[in-house]
């Protein structure tokens, strides 16, 4: 494991990201809770198809996503996890060696627009073969600067830092990322999509080197806020299922 300053300097003026290990213990326990938040929301909307999808598991959704409107239904509102669920996850080994890198960790939600009123854990579902479940290259500091609302003040002297997990996910199918971008500007357009501002980045513009992780399941991928990161296309037999979350954390003062 690396020193402190190491990582920061990875994060700040390298890569611009790093991969930590999770014990399967952490996985299964992070599995388990959003496949149950998964089966109470179909539950709550769609109530006679519960059992459908609950036989069948979320790996397997995309054999009955046909069922359900599913670019409607799975909105990220509908993908935060519980405030309970959350401290479940916070008390798990992989997040204390996240506080053991970056010290104290505030973590988006109760800060930002969505008013879900606690910190906010969401997971991604991706259908094989689905081009339009995923996302394309981006920086997640263009959503925040292009939402700010004027009741929002960031924690002072807080930096975001993104972390993304692969819960169900097969070899290079998961996370694409630009390293070193961190530490250029692009330009981007801007679209109103589900009542939010987006970015619409065009790659032709630019001679990008974009790496495809490993992205196998044990693993985390911690990356700066200002990274070009996308989704790759889920080429599996299984639909993909990842957990993310947003950092506030010091790294400067380091």
């Amino acid at each position: 494991m690396l020193n402190n300053k190491e990582y920061y300097k990875i994060l700040n003026k390298k890569e611009g990201y790093f991969i930590i290990n999770i014990t399967n213990l952490d996985l299964n326990t992070m599995r388990n809770l959003v496949e149950k938040h998964y089966i109470k929301k179909i539950e709550k909307n769609y109530p006679a198809l519960k059992n459908i999808f609950k036989e069948n598991k979320i790996i397997n959704y995309h054999k009955n996503s046909d069922k359900i409107d599913h670019s409607k239904f799975w909105v990220k509102k509908t993908r935060i996890l519980s405030k309970k669920d959350v401290e479940k996850i916070k008390k798990l080994q992989f997040f204390k060696t996240l506080e053991k890198i970056f010290g104290p960790i505030l973590i988006s939600g109760t800060f930002d627009g969505e008013k879900i009123g606690h910190e906010e854990m969401y997971w991604r579902i991706v259908r094989p073969n689905q081009n339009t479940d995923r996302a394309s290259l981006h920086a997640d500091k263009w959503f925040w600067d292009l939402n700010e609302r004027k009741d929002f003040i960031p924690p002072k002297n807080k930096e975001r830092i993104k972390v993304w997990i692969p819960l169900h996910c097969s070899k290079y199918m998961g996370l694409k990322i630009v390293p070193f971008s961190q530490l250029k500007e692009f330009d981007y357009q801007t679209e109103i999509r589900q009542g939010i501002r987006k970015p619409i980045f065009d790659t032709s513009k630019y001679n990008l080197k974009v790496d495809s992780l490993d992205s196998l399941p044990t693993t985390a991928v911690i990356f700066h806020d200002n990274v070009l990161h996308g989704a790759a296309l889920n080429e599996g037999e299984a639909t993909r299922i990842s957990l993310e979350f947003t950092m506030f954390v010091n790294l400067t003062n380091n």
